[in-house]
């Protein structure tokens, strides 16, 4: 039963728009990393992702 509502937590923080503007404790137990080590992956990846014109693009910030 617990187990299901954190699947569902998940999948709901996952599609919002900007999970940067969660509160850190929160951000950190979904995403296991603080924003600011998630803000510097992001970083040091970024050139590695493919840009897409796409109407349905995703940004680089949450693509990962």
């Amino acid at each position: 039963m617990f187990r299901n509502r954190v699947i569902l937590e998940r999948r709901r923080i996952r599609d919002a728009t900007n999970p940067f503007e969660l509160p850190e404790e929160m951000f950190k137990n979904f995403f296991r990393f603080s924003r600011e080590m998630a803000t510097e992956i992001i970083n040091m990846l970024s050139s590695h992702l493919r840009y897409t014109r796409r109407s349905t693009a995703i940004a680089k910030e949450l693509h990962l």
